[in-house]
């Protein structure tokens, strides 16, 4: 049987799983540096203890991994930024609503950015012919469901019955 000599110079590889740990950190820190190069200042979460509570809804009984990052998005081009970073490094994302969920759907999986949007609550558009508006924000809890515009309707969402009109406004 033939062996080789390791070349003149050559450092003897490490661990295997201390290398992929290293390069894993390494991945995560230019995530993270990514992330926060097109946010505005607040908006990264990376302190662990917050960032634990970030990670899960109320489905005590489903895993939950540990997060690289969450983000509390506040405008559509900050969701397109950290959808957009975490495509460009394979990292996967994981939204939030407000995190009353029981079936572990936000919970955030090894490596992932929690996409927090629960401060998304503002209706910026109601369609009035179709009682309805675009969903293009999270409402926890069912914050915006006293806004109308101006007509006494709500959203289909907010009313017991999308044919009539709310009587809550």
């Amino acid at each position: 049987m033939e062996t080789t000599q390791p070349e003149a110079g050559a450092v003897a590889p490490a661990n295997s799983s201390a290398s992929a740990d290293a390069a894993a950190l390494a991945d995560a820190l230019a995530l993270v540096a990514a992330l926060d190069n097109g946010l505005p200042g607040g908006r990264l979460v990376v302190d662990p203890d917050v960032l634990a509570a970030l990670s899960h809804d109320h489905a005590e009984w489903a895993p939950v991994g540990r997060a690289v990052a969450a983000v509390r998005a506040r405008t559509e081009g900050e969701v397109q930024h950290v959808v957009r970073t975490c495509a460009q490094f394979g990292a996967p994302v994981v939204p939030r609503g407000a995190g009353t969920g029981l079936s572990g759907g936000a919970n955030a999986t090894d490596g992932a950015v929690v996409l927090d949007l629960s401060r998304m609550d503002r209706v910026l558009e109601i369609d009035a012919e179709n009682r309805s508006r675009p969903r293009r924000c999270s409402t926890p809890g069912g914050s915006p469901t006293r806004r109308s515009n101006g007509s006494g309707r709500c959203s289909p969402r907010t009313c017991a019955s999308p044919a009539r009109p709310c009587r809550r406004c």
